[in-house]
């Protein structure tokens, strides 16, 4: 097949001289067929027929996209944007056979943003997943996806072949950043979530939304990413970010944690961090931007230089904790009269306040369309601490729903310091986290509606 392949354009080349002349005469004649031509095409037709099958339509609310069987048991793949598109409303896939069926959501996984569905399994035909890491620069690759909702209009799933223009890293786009195969082949409304495949037929990415709707090429996900996380959504566990284990300021390595991968993989204390997978970087929120949005498990290729010389150095990062920070929860030694937790944590001890000393947190709300917006955090506070983000949305304290800032200040009147809270926090995508963050104190009060 790669030898056809590499023939396509001698082919084409061939076909053009012999036709041309004949054109050119508005001659009408029986051309001579090409053989490598008729291969290809016939190679085409039966990856495409190897393939349409497994593809499906997805219909989330008003929005349309693609998707595709990954195992007989009726899961599917899609873009993580269905859960959002559908809202309240029933996801609905539909066949090449022009059955439609319902299917449930299963997990997301924002660092991929992929989401899993679940549906009959009955008569299922899944895709064979294949390798991104072999997949090259300049290779036929193949679109097969709902385009224009092609599934749904003609019972045919949208086919497009063209060649691996790019392979690279996204990095803050605000719907996905992380590696992706750029392709030439044909990418339109509805292929989001359908299945990048080699000439073999196999998977090796996921389409993603357009980075740029003003750019020709379209991007995937590669699938080795995706496989990192496939068995935790299937269990519908949590997607871990990835864990580093290296200190930094300015950019410079200032500490490396013992057993970490950084230390495993040989950073040093004093290295200066200046590339992540060809990306540049020049301060510590390109390093914190790179690393945290990529899950545990992901190989790095970071770019140190350490004295005159200057090296790469692949980190496979391990388990960090769910979200997009780059370090695990640190294990809290139990301060005196503290109560130790299981693990090795401790659980702060409440004290009373001193004369003038305040509790506090260290963020500002507001309250924005029926919900609690955290719009402020203030550096070096317990909120930053355990890493709360402007943006977030907060959903309940210690389980109780929070609603307005109002009922959050009835709250935070009973608070007392060193007290450990949990919040419930969701982000604009509707991904929810909790936090437990340590009540500090402060001297001196601080104008409402700081925390």
């Amino acid at each position: 097949m790669s030898a056809i392949f590499r023939n396509l354009l001698l082919a084409a080349a061939a076909a053009a001289v012999l036709i041309m002349p004949l054109a050119v005469r508005g001659v009408e004649s029986d051309a001579p067929k090409i053989p490598a031509l008729e291969a290809l095409q016939k190679e085409y037709l039966e990856t495409y027929s190897k393939v349409r099958d497994g593809v499906v339509g997805v219909t989330a609310g008003t929005e349309i996209f693609s998707g595709f069987f990954i195992s007989d048991d009726g899961l599917i793949l899609t873009n993580g944007d269905v859960p959002r598109a559908a809202g309240q409303n029933q996801v609905i896939i539909q066949l090449t056979s022009g059955e439609r069926r319902k299917a449930t959501v299963v997990a997301i996984d924002r660092f991929n943003f992929i989401c899993l569905l679940k549906t009959d399994p009955k008569g299922v035909k899944p895709l064979a997943l294949g390798a991104s890491r072999d997949v090259k620069v300049g290779q036929f690759v193949m679109t097969v996806a709902n385009a224009f909702a092609s599934l749904q209009n003609e019972g045919e799933a949208a086919y497009s072949v063209g060649l691996v223009s790019g392979l690279y890293r996204l990095n803050g786009d605000q719907i996905y950043s992380g590696g992706v195969i750029e392709t030439d082949a044909a990418i339109n409304l509805g292929s989001e979530g359908g299945p990048l495949v080699n000439a073999d037929g196999k998977v090796v990415g996921v389409i993603a939304k357009q980075y740029s709707r003003s750019r020709f090429l379209g991007t995937a996900v590669p699938i080795d990413q995706v496989a990192l996380v496939l068995e935790d959504l299937k269990a519908n566990r949590p997607i871990f970010s990835g864990y580093f284990g290296a200190h930094f300021k300015d950019a410079g390595i200032t500490e490396v944690d013992k057993g970490s991968p950084a230390e495993t993989a040989g950073l040093k204390k004093g290295d200066k961090i200046t590339e992540i997978d060809n990306v540049i970087i020049a301060t510590d929120d390109d390093v914190t931007t790179m690393l945290a949005n990529s899950p545990a498990g992901t190989t790095c290729n970071i770019a140190v230089k350490r004295g005159a010389d200057e090296m790469i150095l692949p980190v496979t990062l391990g388990k960090g904790v769910e979200g997009k920070e780059i370090a695990p929860p640190a294990a809290k030694p139990a301060p005196p009269g503290g109560e130790a937790k299981p693990g090795g944590e401790a659980k702060p001890p409440v004290e009373a306040p001193k004369p003038g000393d305040v509790p506090y947190i260290g963020f500002k709300l507001a309250d924005k369309d029926g919900s609690v917006e955290i719009v402020d955090v203030e550096p070096g506070s317990p909120a930053a601490a355990a890493i709360v983000s402007v943006g977030q949305k907060i959903i309940s304290v210690d389980g109780k729903a929070v609603k307005s800032v109002a009922e959050f200040e009835a709250l935070f009147a009973t608070m007392r310091i060193g007290q450990e809270i949990t919040l419930s926090l969701q982000n604009d995508q509707g991904w929810k986290k909790e936090l437990k963050v340590v009540v500090g104190k402060r001297n001196g009060r601080r104008p409402a509606p700081e925390f």
